[in-house]
């Protein structure tokens, strides 16, 4: 009995999802018809991650809806993770946010009408909150001539002082625009970005915009800025179902190279999906024969798991899934090029996480192997044990 308790904690295996119990914490993913969802949480329960998306249907209009919630504590967090998400995720601040708790929770929902997000938390017990709007006007499917977007986030008081992230985005950030379709070019007639600090008054810059197959152009401009914006496609065009292998994008800032940025394209799409297949396609295999032969493959991945562990190398290093899609963006005035910090940080994740998974297969797989002997033997002292007990239950 305590070989199948112990089966059952580390690893169970069903039709809708997985739970995964590696000792340090637990993984739980699940999905249900529309419904899909994850849990990450460590093994004392006080901090976790847990996100869900579900898609429903009302009134002839399809509704996205995403929902989260975090609660982590510095504590419970490796040091790279607490790392990772105070440094290298803030990684245009010089003043880092560092916290000892920090408590989240948002919804998202989506239409083809428009987005509405509501967020709220604390930092070390310290309210903040965020909330967005956006609004789509349609003039046929997915053909949109006005728009209208608001983001209100409420930085925590007297915390985190400093920290340039916060500052930028605090306050209320408006932007609305106007375009009609002509031919085969989208002309914005009309764009206007608005700011507005804490305390301080309203600061706007307005411009305009046109956007064809070949090429995208955006002008903006107001008080002491102005900024351009240009795109072009390669492999493809831009108004037609944005079917290109990738789109560069150049930003400048009063005339001084600002962001230089590359996003992949639809024809990019089988390429990564390659990628991701060949990165973490062991992973659905490994389920398949977990549902194949629950039992016999499950005691043998745990009493051989620290031969089997062993073999594990760059399973979880998604570097060469960035590598795939191209993606490329710098930020010219920070000298920070992104692609290359995600790719850092696939591989100090994949580092972290072999290195975990190995450590508890080496203390656990002996364990295990050492038990197994005894549960055979119908008169050991550990069968011994066990029978006497359940039959005082069951008496």
């Amino acid at each position: 009995m305590r070989l199948v308790t112990l089966l059952l904690s580390i690893l169970e295996s069903f039709d809708n999802g997985f739970t995964f119990d590696f000792g340090a914490g637990t993984v739980k993913v699940n999905k249900i018809g529309d419904s899909f969802g994850w849990l990450l949480q460590s093994s004392n329960g006080r901090s976790y991650i847990n996100f869900k998306y579900q898609k429903s249907h009302w009134d002839s209009m399809d509704f996205h809806s995403f929902f989260g919630n975090l609660t982590l504590n510095r504590a419970d967090l490796h040091g790279y993770i607490y790392r990772l998400i105070t440094e290298d995720f803030d990684f245009t601040s010089q003043n880092k946010c560092k916290w000892n708790s920090l408590q989240w929770k948002y919804h998202l929902k989506c239409t083809t009408t428009g987005c509405n997000f509501i967020g709220s938390g604390d930092i070390d017990g310290v309210a903040f909150d965020n909330y967005m709007k956006l609004e789509l006007n349609a003039s046929g499917p997915h053909h949109f001539r006005s728009g209208f977007l608001k983001n209100i986030f409420n930085r925590p008081a007297n915390i985190c002082l400093g920290n340039e992230l916060m500052d930028e985005w605090s306050g209320i950030k408006t932007i609305k625009w106007d375009a009609h379709k002509y031919r085969n070019t989208w002309v914005v007639s009309k764009i206007k970005v608005s700011v507005r600090k804490p305390s301080g008054p309203w600061r706007s810059i307005s411009g305009k915009a046109t956007i064809d197959q070949n090429i995208g152009k955006f002008y903006l401009s107001g008080d002491d800025v102005s900024i351009k914006i240009r795109m072009f496609p390669i492999n493809g065009l831009i108004t037609r179902h944005w079917n290109a292998t990738t789109y560069h994008i150049q930003a400048l800032r009063n005339n001084q190279p600002h962001y230089a940025i590359i996003i992949p394209g639809l024809k990019q799409a089988p390429a990564i999906k390659a990628a991701v297949v060949a990165q973490y396609g062991w992973i659905r295999q490994s389920i398949d024969l977990l549902k194949e032969t629950p039992i016999s493959s499950v005691l043998y991945f745990l009493i051989w798991a620290d031969d089997i562990t062993g073999n594990l190398n760059n399973n979880f290093d998604c570097s060469s899934i960035v590598k795939a899609s191209l993606f490329f963006a710098r930020h010219i005035k920070h000298d920070i090029e992104l692609a290359a910090i995600a790719s850092e940080t696939c591989s100090k994740f994949n580092t972290l996480v072999v290195h975990i998974i190995k450590v508890i297969a080496d203390n656990l797989a002996p364990l295990i192997r050492a038990t197994v002997p005894a549960t055979m033997d119908k008169n050991s002292n550990h069968n011994t044990y066990f029978e006497q007990r359940w039959l005082d239950i069951l008496a």
